[in-house]
């Protein structure tokens, strides 16, 4: 566009007007031709599996799994999926930006991103509960993930912060330990030599959402996947990830997913990216 300056993200201190989605999507078809007008939004995508040339008519990038990239709202692209399937996370938003200013299309190899997943995880399923505060908590995830992506974009001479190491050693321990029912925060805390009301701001402050909150998810997640991909039976799924009951398993899950567990596996197994 004419009059215009475009800009690399990796470059801006994000401000984001309004978010749209978070989701995950599964390609098989190998070649997707541009179509215009183009994106109606920006978007920040993670790579699970899967290559994909992306073509741009002046430029073009492969992208990978761990790969990290950003495509500008009213860019128009061709895919070419050369090994399937392709499966990525993504969220899609609005920017603002200065006057006569547009964003640049880019891929960003991820490094040092190890939790750059686990948030994109967590942001779909929050989505998928669609609780009155669900773009604020994706919201702040999306802030979080930006971090691993900004990472990336300065590769090998960005070095995270002590505070940033302590908080992905935390969320590694929690993985670790999400079926132990007596798992608390002050376990965590310890683990990672803080106290647990310092414990407690830095994880928010990291990610977004309370260490609590973390842990519920972290366990409604997985109880999901086992839900959709295993024919385990909800006591047994119940006792693997830490519930004390079958009962206060389906009441926490109920409360967070806003089905049963036996409803959401009738709905979700047949279509498993649902």
């Amino acid at each position: 566009m004419i009059g215009l300056e475009y800009a690399d993200l990796s470059a801006l201190t994000p401000v984001i007007d309004k978010f749209h989605h978070a989701v995950s999507t599964t390609i098989h078809k190998s070649f997707i031709p541009a179509r215009a007008p183009g994106r109606r939004s920006d978007g920040l995508i993670y790579v699970i599996s899967g290559r994909t040339h992306y073509d741009f008519g002046s430029y073009a990038f492969d992208a990978k799994p761990g790969d990290i990239f950003f495509l500008a709202r009213d860019s128009v692209y061709s895919m070419d999926v050369y090994d399937a399937p392709y499966v990525v996370f993504f969220a899609n938003f609005d920017f603002r930006l200065p006057p006569d200013t547009a964003l640049r299309c880019a891929l960003y190899p991820s490094v040092g991103g190890k939790n750059t997943e686990k948030l994109f995880r967590r942001m779909r399923e929050v989505w998928c509960l669609q609780r009155p505060t669900v773009k604020e908590d994706c919201l702040s995830m999306l802030y979080a993930a930006y971090s691993d992506f900004l990472r990336s974009a300065h590769g090998a001479t960005y070095l995270p912060s002590a505070k940033r190491k302590r908080m992905d050693a935390a969320l590694e321990y929690i993985d670790a330990h999400v079926a132990d029912e007596a798992l608390n925060i002050a376990e965590v805390a310890s683990a990672v030599h803080l106290s647990e009301s310092h414990f407690r701001r830095s994880f928010r402050d990291a990610f977004g959402i309370s260490p609590v909150k973390y842990i519920t998810m972290a366990r409604i997640t997985q109880a999901q996947e086992r839900l959709r991909y295993s024919n385990e039976r909800l006591t047994d799924i119940a006792e693997a990830l830490g519930f004390s009951s079958l009962y206060y398993f389906s009441v926490v899950f109920k409360k967070e997913v806003g089905t049963s567990p036996s409803e959401y596996r009738k709905r979700y197994s047949a279509d498993p990216l649902t």
